[in-house]
């Protein structure tokens, strides 16, 4: 089984203390070695535990290394968060770097639930009493991937949905504005507005994406069912030809002996193409003697008839250019 099939379920399955347990005894032994993660996910498959190597690398940095940051954003480092995305985006590397020795994936986790929690709280000040309810709902609707590709720098990137900068600009003002937004707090009237008109944009912005990844991953399903059925019925063939003691691999022996008459046709124009050029001329600085040729060279040059004649040994004088200077 490859490595890449292993881990196609999504389902996330919680962490047990044994197999924290052995992360960290696994940690200790390959974490100097190149390619540590990999190593301990096999180690921990052989243990009977499937956890492909981000899975190994994200758990030990989040929850058991203890010289990483896991308490709560302090509201010093909430206001540093948000200076930061307005400079480097979505970028959650260059960021932790800069706070205080916390992991990427801690805040990049951290911010997203940051973010909803104010979201959250401006449905709540923004619809009214029957609906304040569904405040919770609609905030699930708020997925990730969409606070990413809002804070994202990268507007180009097809995997996100699209929301238009207007929007973006939107949100991001509302959230930063009212980050210290507290249960029961009012809006005025023309940001309530604005939240609902934003709420139902991001809903139907959010259902859209949804709709088109069902499409793409029924599509390539299609396609994966159709690639399986035309590898089982190629290998059908491959097997009833070896069972018959005949060659696996076809030729079409038609056009193999075309294409070969046309490469021994384009390598005998290329030569008629090469002697319509002109021998190279030889200067030489005197004394120059050219000794016997060998027969190889004789009969490479049979053909030129301007070539100077070395059977003889004698010195070689370049009459084209000047009169030889040892006379």
């Amino acid at each position: 089984m490859s490595g890449s099939s292993r881990f196609q379920s999504k389902k996330r399955i919680p962490w047990t203390e044994q197999e924290d347990d052995l992360l960290q005894s696994f940690v200790n032994i390959y974490i100097n070695q190149k390619q540590a993660w990999s190593k301990i996910s096999e180690e921990l498959l052989k243990k009977g535990y499937l956890r492909n190597p981000k899975d190994c690398r994200e758990r030990f940095q989040n929850y058991l290394d203890s010289k990483f940051n896991k308490n709560k954003l302090t509201k010093h480092e909430v206001d540093k968060l948000f200076e930061l995305i307005s400079i480097y985006g979505n970028k959650w590397t260059c960021i932790a770097e800069k706070l205080n020795n916390r992991t990427d994936q801690d805040v990049k986790n951290q911010f997203y639930a940051f973010v909803k929690k104010v979201y959250r709280r401006l449905l709540k000040a923004s619809l009214s009493n029957d609906q304040k309810n569904k405040s919770s709902q609609i905030t699930a609707s708020l997925r990730p991937i969409l606070i990413s590709n809002i804070f994202s720098k990268n507007n180009n990137n097809q995997k996100y949905p699209n929301i238009s900068t207007e929007m973006k600009e939107l949100f991001i003002k509302l959230i930063t504005k009212n980050r210290s937004i507290e249960i029961g707090d009012q809006l005025e009237e023309d940001e309530k507005k604005q939240v609902i008109y934003l709420s139902d944009y991001l809903q139907k912005e959010n259902l859209f994406y949804l709709q088109n990844q069902n499409q793409r991953r029924s599509f390539n399903q299609k396609i994966s069912t159709k690639t399986k059925i035309k590898d089982q019925i190629q290998q059908q063939k491959i097997i009833k030809r070896i069972k018959k003691q005949k060659h696996i691999f076809l030729i079409n022996n038609q056009n193999f002996l075309f294409k070969l008459k046309m490469n021994h046709q384009n390598e005998i124009t290329a030569a008629d193409d090469l002697q319509q050029f002109e021998p190279p001329q030889i200067i030489s600085r005197p004394p120059f003697q050219y000794f016997n040729s060998s027969n190889k060279f004789n009969q490479l040059y049979s053909n030129v008839q301007d070539y100077p004649d070395t059977s003889q040994g004698e010195p070689f004088q370049d009459t084209n250019h000047h009169k030889p200077i040892w006379d």
